[in-house]
């Protein structure tokens, strides 16, 4: 005779996390089975208002979540492939923030849009003003930038980038965690950048324009001050953020600058974008440019003319002209460089990582106007030391005094000798 099989109630209002592994639930306040595996239950976390069933809080195969201010965690994708998938995986794929990640049960939380409001108002509150270098500039971060952010949503991730660097800097304590959901959002924010710079039009250029800025300052960081304490950074990593400056002109060739100063809320920001007076003293700095065209021309580098000339020029500016003036433009400078010189950085050229030291001692000054780009020029240096041929080392000893004194100075004189160096083979550009 057959054993009869014993039955048993059907949970009707069991947690999400039982719902999903088909698997009964206590119905417990939290339920058992999340206390078991020290995991948060949503019978607890959830409103007790909610409904049993018809409810969108219930997840079945085919639901899909997501919450204002926070990525999508699932694009119609089933909840049970979501919670097969590696939360870290998530993370490093930008599709979620490392907090919604409960990474000891391998589970997706359910996402945590007060994180999102958190970093908004951290942002409106203090981190806008690492960007408001000027005071007339203070309310169009503060102010205007969020209420365009709210309808161009690429640009909302690159402010919470931001805000969530600026986070992981003011609490050292959470600083990892931060770091992480910067890196998350800024993922999302670059996933949509680059395909749309052909597409800019009037009603997204000013979108595009700061979501940019927000890109390339939050390189600048990376850079500066790497959140990763085991984060190496490489000759690439600079020529990546270099890359990122001309998709800035792109923006700005959309429409005249007159137009731009007129029309829209980026007036207050370009009114000075015109180029200052430039003044071109005989300094140690101006003679050492001199005999890097000679070098040059010696290898045959023209994109490393353009590039020493530049950066001639950009010295020049910040002769006599104000601080925070000159500031903008000594950074504005790999806007100016051919795209070829940029990838000669990137592949570790031996002329163009000494042009970069140069540059690196001449934005030596200007680091202390904000805790993003302190520590650039030493990176960089770094950088340069480690890739660089011993036998062009002579070349970078005078830049390499410059950061280390904190400015360039014509007291500084040189204490090594010229030698003109010759590439072998001297292949051209």
């Amino acid at each position: 005779m057959p054993v009869k099989r014993v039955g048993h109630r059907k949970s009707r209002k069991g947690c999400l996390r039982c719902k999903a592994r088909h698997v009964k639930c206590d119905e417990q306040r939290p339920c058992g089975d999340c206390v078991r595996h020290d995991v948060p239950c949503s019978l607890v976390t959830s409103d007790d208002s909610r409904p049993s069933s018809g409810s969108g809080d219930v997840l079945n195969d085919n639901t899909t979540f997501a919450t204002a201010g926070s990525p999508v965690v699932d694009r119609r994708e089933s909840h049970r492939n979501v919670l097969s998938r590696s939360p870290l995986s998530e993370v490093s794929s930008g599709l979620v923030p490392a907090s919604f990640v409960e990474e000891s049960a391998g589970v997706i939380k359910r996402p945590e849009w007060m994180q999102s409001l958190r970093l908004l108002h951290h942002y409106c509150s203090s981190a806008y003003s690492v960007l408001a270098r000027e005071p007339e500039t203070a309310d169009l971060w503060r102010l205007v930038v969020p209420q365009i952010a709210c309808s161009h949503e690429c640009l909302m991730h690159g402010l919470l980038a931001l805000s969530a660097l600026h986070y992981a800097h003011a609490h050292p304590d959470q600083r990892r965690e931060y770091a992480i959901i910067s890196s998350a959002y800024q993922d999302l924010a670059l996933q949509h950048f680059s395909p749309c710079l052909h597409t800019i039009n009037e009603e997204n250029c000013v979108a595009f324009f700061l979501l940019a800025t927000f890109i390339v300052v939050l390189a600048l960081a990376t850079i500066a001050n790497p959140q990763d304490e085991d984060k190496v950074i490489t000759a690439k990593d600079v020529a990546s953020m270099f890359s990122l400056m001309p998709g800035l002109q792109t923006i700005l060739d959309f429409k005249p600058m007159e137009r731009w100063r007129r029309e829209g809320p980026l007036g207050v920001l370009l009114q000075q974008f015109e180029e200052p007076p430039r003044i071109s003293p005989n300094s140690m700095f101006q003679r050492r440019m001199e005999k890097l065209s000679v070098l040059a021309l010696i290898n045959d580098r023209s994109a490393c003319l353009i590039a020493i000339e530049s950066l001639s020029s950009t010295y020049a500016i910040t002769t006599n002209n104000e601080p925070l003036l000159s500031a903008r433009w000594v950074w504005a400078w790999p806007n100016t460089l051919p795209q070829l010189f940029i990838d000669m950085i990137g592949n570790s050229h031996p002329l163009a990582l000494v042009i970069l030291a140069h540059y690196a001692a001449l934005t030596r000054a200007f680091e202390h106007q904000s805790w993003l780009s302190q520590g650039w020029s030493t990176s960089v240096l770094h950088v340069v030391e480690h890739d660089l041929d011993p036998s062009w080392r002579d070349w970078i000893m005078w830049p390499k005094k410059c950061v280390e004194n904190g400015h360039i100075s014509d007291d500084m004189d040189e204490d090594t000798p010229f030698v003109a160096v010759a590439e072998p083979g001297g292949s051209e550009n």
